[in-house]
């Protein structure tokens, strides 16, 4: 599902991804909400992957 993406290689899909992950969270449920927060993580730590770091910053209010 939307994890199998961020396995991917190319940051253009995984930023795609992120673009959206607002409006993806808000159809997922609960369980699966959670499941995600260690990837949200993940980026966080990522010093290289600025751009993606900003997008879940843009979004996090509706993240949450």
């Amino acid at each position: 599902m939307v994890d199998n993406f961020f396995k991917d290689k190319s940051d253009e899909i995984k930023l795609g991804v992120m673009k959206h992950m607002s409006d993806i969270m808000h159809v997922l449920s609960y369980e699966k909400r959670e499941s995600l927060i260690g990837v949200f993580e993940e980026f966080q730590k990522d010093q290289k992957k600025w751009r993606i770091r900003e997008c879940i910053g843009q979004q996090l209010d509706r993240i949450l």
